[in-house]
């Protein structure tokens, strides 16, 4: 199943701007594809919006408590309010209304 994951923080927790912040990310980088392996979670892209604050990343997770497990394990809600989605291909929905 995919899930979009959108963690949005503010300037005040920027990794841009704030020194504790920036490592956080870098521990979180140098991890997060172990710690997603070991939750049968692939990573199917992730991006930033520099100046909204936010992270996306699509993940195709077994479960929802699976994503959440990888977040807490990488810290992303240590200085980001994370929301999960799951989400569906538009083409395979569209198929599924008709």
């Amino acid at each position: 199943m995919l899930y979009m994951v959108e963690a949005t923080h503010g300037p005040e927790t920027c990794a841009a701007f704030v020194e504790e912040s920036k490592k956080r990310m870098q521990v979180m980088s140098d991890k997060i594809d172990d710690v997603a392996k070991s939750h049968g979670i692939t990573m199917k892209g992730s991006w930033v919006a520099m100046v909204a604050h936010k992270i996306y990343m699509l993940l195709d997770a077994p479960n929802g408590h699976a994503v959440q497990d990888l977040v807490a394990e990488v810290e992303l809600y240590a200085w980001n309010t994370v929301i999960i989605y799951p989400v569906n291909d538009l083409g395979e929905t569209l198929q599924k209304i008709k």
